[in-house]
């Protein structure tokens, strides 16, 4: 009898400089939802440059079906599963107040956009939209990239192509935020369009470049108008998307200067960003639940009982300076925890099913 399991690929060694880049936008990502000082300006850049280190690491020699096999288990069974597991806790919940009756079918609802990648648990899984986006993008682009002839352009073929679905999401707003995901599919696009030009990118991984592109993105950020990508309200989408593409190659040529130095100062840096980088998904899947902890102290701290957590949408309480807190609790609880996750009993079982 012929095996027909997927077959296993053999593991390249990691990109140093991508797991910085990656490290860097996982913070930002959760200085943003800390609603920290200037977080807006995260959020002109922080998702494009996901998707560009996303489409980095596109693996064009793949077969589809191995292709398609590795997005599921890293990306749809994760963002299904853990949504999923959530929204089962809070029914049970649900029936112990004895209002389950009345919470069915609006969490049925959510269940259904969950498996159609385009919900979440908004409450505490709100960041994997994400990974059901990027899901929904990488599955197109291999379509794409599948039927495109093996033209010498080929690859300005397929990115000119995703620039006109972001300019259609530009232009009409799609149903459950689905046009920041057409929008999106552009800057994945992208990334294997930088794969082709790394050495370049090297030879302008020097400190004046990183500063020029960071001065470019300050630059444009004062022109580019209003810029939310889930309600789809743009000021001028054009610079929007110079503005993110700058922003993300500052965060880049700074990962890859950094990665050449060696001496102890930097590293100080450097390896926190990397374990960041490589531990993005925890993070990405539990930065609210370390939120949260911080609400429960607030609750204390105010005289108020823990349960008064469940009734209110939004709790979160930034005045002073809480968000730092918000901050570290977002990083270091989800890192702690997903080490739990993959080192503890159950840690076998986890990987199997491809919840870790």
């Amino acid at each position: 009898m012929k095996d027909r399991s997927i077959p296993a690929l053999p593991q390249k060694p990691r990109l140093e400089w991508l797991d910085i880049a990656k490290g860097i936008g996982i913070f930002l990502v959760v200085y943003g939802h800390s609603i920290a000082p200037y977080n807006l300006y995260a959020y002109y850049f922080h998702m494009p440059l996901f998707m560009i280190l996303s489409g980095y690491l596109y693996q064009p020699k793949q077969s589809f079906r191995t292709f398609l096999w590795k997005k599921i288990c890293s990306l749809y069974i994760p963002y299904v599963g853990w949504n999923l597991i959530v929204i089962g806790g809070r029914l049970l919940d649900g029936a112990a107040l004895g209002v389950f009756h009345k919470m069915l079918p609006g969490q049925l609802t959510v269940i259904r956009q969950v498996f159609l990648c385009v919900g979440k648990d908004g409450k505490y899984m709100g960041a994997t939209w994400f990974l059901g986006s990027l899901f929904m993008i990488s599955i197109v682009y291999r379509l794409v990239d599948l039927i495109v002839p093996k033209w010498k352009y080929r690859q300005l073929v397929i990115l000119a192509f995703f620039g006109g679905a972001a300019a259609f999401g530009f232009l009409y707003t799609l149903p459950y935020m689905q046009s920041r995901t057409v929008i999106l599919s552009f800057f994945y696009a992208l990334g294997p369009v930088f794969h082709e030009i790394t050495s370049l990118l090297r030879r302008f991984s020097q400190l004046v470049m990183v500063f020029l592109f960071d001065c470019l993105f300050l630059c444009l950020r004062f022109v580019t108008g209003p810029a939310k990508m889930g309600e789809n309200v743009y000021g001028r989408p054009p610079v929007f998307i110079l503005d993110a593409i700058a922003g993300s190659l500052f965060v880049i040529l700074f990962s890859m200067w950094l990665e050449k130095r060696r001496l102890s100062l930097w590293k100080v840096v450097s390896v926190p960003l990397r374990t960041m980088g490589r531990n993005s998904m925890d993070i990405l899947l539990w930065q609210f639940f370390g939120f949260y902890v911080v609400v429960l102290v607030q609750l204390r701290l105010e005289g108020q009982p823990f349960r008064q957590i469940l009734y209110e949408k939004s709790r979160y309480n930034v005045s002073g300076r809480w968000w730092i807190a918000y901050l570290a609790a977002g990083i270091l609880l989800p890192l702690a925890w997903g080490w739990v996750l993959k080192h503890g009993p159950w840690g076998k079982l986890l990987k199997k099913i491809h919840l870790v």
